[in-house]
């Protein structure tokens, strides 16, 4: 069974940093509710663990698995919810025999934080007073592979809003060659090096199916 909570809990931002990069999305989104109007009245908090959540990390050995969402209903047609298992911690290797009990429980905590999904949607069948962008579903921003086919080998339904998946790429700034000297990257005949601006912005999005707003 799953918590759901209106707050983010206290240890739950220690736990998610130990466990970058693939947390970084739950773990920058929950980094947000800080800032004033980060977290609206609609948005929840679901936490799933073979373990309680210790406040203190440091004073307590971390669970071994666990799945973290944050939900919003409210935020109309943009990412509603962003999940991370540490199944992905598993890069996208094949789980050896040994650890197919691991996979278990960490698959079913996936679909524990599911069902809490589904229990905030019935009691905000209308999105918090702005009715549903999407009605009798939820947009899922950055779901990992190993976690979407963790939901549909148990029964999940995930469709795709395109033909094609998106990929997420997570590098070191500090391995990013220089724009110039002997290690820069080589860029094709006549492109340049240069600041983004607001028409580059618009002109990313209008080559996205996602809706989004500069």
């Amino acid at each position: 069974m799953a918590a759901i909570c209106t707050t983010v809990p206290e240890g739950l931002v220690p736990l998610l940093e130990m466990h970058l990069p693939n947390s970084l999305p739950v773990l920058r989104r929950l980094q947000f509710t800080r800032f004033k109007g980060g977290m609206r009245p609609t948005a929840r908090v679901i936490f799933a663990s073979d373990a309680p959540l210790s406040p203190c990390i440091a004073a307590e050995p971390p669970s071994r698995h666990f799945t973290v969402a944050y939900l919003d209903f409210g935020s109309d047609k943009e990412t509603q919810l962003f999940m991370y298992s540490t199944l992905e911690d598993e890069d996208g290797a094949a789980i050896p025999c040994e650890k197919q009990k691991e996979r278990e429980v960490a698959e079913l905590q996936i679909m524990a934080v599911l069902e809490a999904v589904r229990q905030v949607s019935r009691e905000q069948p209308d999105g918090g007073g702005g009715g549903r962008a999407y009605p009798g579903a939820c947009l899922v921003g950055t779901l990992a592979t190993a976690t979407r086919a963790a939901m549909v080998r148990r029964g999940g339904t995930v469709r795709p809003r395109a033909s094609y998946e998106y990929e997420k790429w997570l590098f070191r700034v500090e391995e990013v060659p220089d724009e110039v000297g002997p290690d820069s990257a080589q860029l094709p005949e006549g492109a340049t090096w240069g600041p983004a601006t607001e028409r580059d912005c618009e002109v990313v999005i209008a080559r996205t199916d996602i809706p989004r707003q500069v």
